[in-house]
């Protein structure tokens, strides 16, 4: 949704809601809207920015729509912004991105994997998706990683885009069946874990994750890329009818 921070530019914190508004993506029948939220204390622009967050999260709440947060806290050194992905930053900005908004009942987080994703996912019940990484310098180091990270309670799946898209050595067909091999050992009912992963959740949450494993189980092995495909219709629970 906001796409005003370019890269590099000298208002790149400034990141200014230049894309889809809540209205528009109601009107085109999309299920949310994904909003950057870059954090940088030292930085005057960053409180627009999560004011412009909080705003979108709101007004999507209106139309029942999920709104999809991926917070990092950052600061510039060398002339760019970079990223800071320690525990402690990245717990900080799942605090943040969780708080913005009249209600976080809509809200799902996107978030980097990073060695300690227990602690991380500790610090908050909203469900959330993993980011993809790049696989294509080391991809058994990455898949080992969103395996360890999907084992954890509340991480739901993976947004994955280039990762599979241009995968090392152009495999597309086989990165994909890793991705969904991954979620769906952690989301298949013989795994153990989908109360778990519902343990401390809202009841809005609990409705979203529940009808996420409904879908899952209920297509199994059979088509395990339901995994990936399923992210789409989890953020929109309606009810039993949506799963013929």
């Amino acid at each position: 949704m906001n796409r005003g921070g370019l890269q590099g530019a000298a208002f790149e914190l400034d990141d200014r809601f230049t894309a889809y508004d809540a209205r528009s993506i109601v009107e085109g029948g999309l299920d949310g809207g994904k909003m950057l939220v870059r954090i940088d204390p030292a930085e005057p622009d960053s409180v627009a920015t999560l004011e412009a967050c909080a705003n979108a999260v709101t007004d999507l709440a209106r139309h029942a729509r999920a709104a999809m947060i991926e917070p990092l806290v950052c600061r510039r050194g060398e002339g760019r912004v970079v990223n800071d992905l320690s525990s402690e930053a990245v717990i900080r900005s799942v605090a943040i991105a969780s708080g913005i908004g009249a209600t976080s009942a809509y809200t799902w987080l996107k978030l980097p994997v990073i060695d300690d994703m227990e602690r991380v996912m500790a610090a908050t019940t909203l469900p959330t998706l993993l980011l993809g990484g790049d696989p294509t310098h080391a991809p058994d180091e990455t898949y080992a990683a969103w395996e360890r990270a999907l084992a954890v309670p509340g991480v739901t799946g993976l947004v994955v885009g280039r990762a599979l898209l241009y995968p090392r050595g152009d495999d597309v067909e086989a990165a994909v069946d890793e991705a969904v091999r991954l979620c769906g050992s952690a989301l298949l009912p013989n795994s153990g874990r989908p109360l778990r992963r519902l343990s401390g959740c809202t009841n809005s949450t609990k409705q979203k994750n529940q009808y996420y494993l409904r879908f899952t189980m209920e297509h199994g092995n059979e088509t395990g890329r339901a995994a990936i495909r399923a992210t789409g219709p989890a953020l929109r629970p309606q009810g039993k009818e949506a799963l013929s």
